[in-house]
């Protein structure tokens, strides 16, 4: 927060590439570079998420 304004970043962003022949959305979900400072508590709770999740390098395929 900066003082009564509340700001966000994404952390992923999803880049469609179209539409499968069911009408299903293809593309897939990249990663900003951005490392949220919830992952403290997500390891502390048993949750650990690599460093490859956050890297914007990396695709992570979605076909809904």
């Amino acid at each position: 927060m900066e003082e009564d304004v509340v700001t966000t970043q994404d952390i992923f962003t999803f880049d469609q590439e179209g539409i499968d022949t069911e009408g299903r959305v293809i593309g897939s979900h990249r990663a900003t570079g951005v490392r949220p400072k919830f992952t403290e508590r997500l390891a502390r709770a048993g949750i650990h998420l690599g460093s490859e999740v956050f890297d914007p390098a990396k695709r992570h395929a979605v076909r809904r």
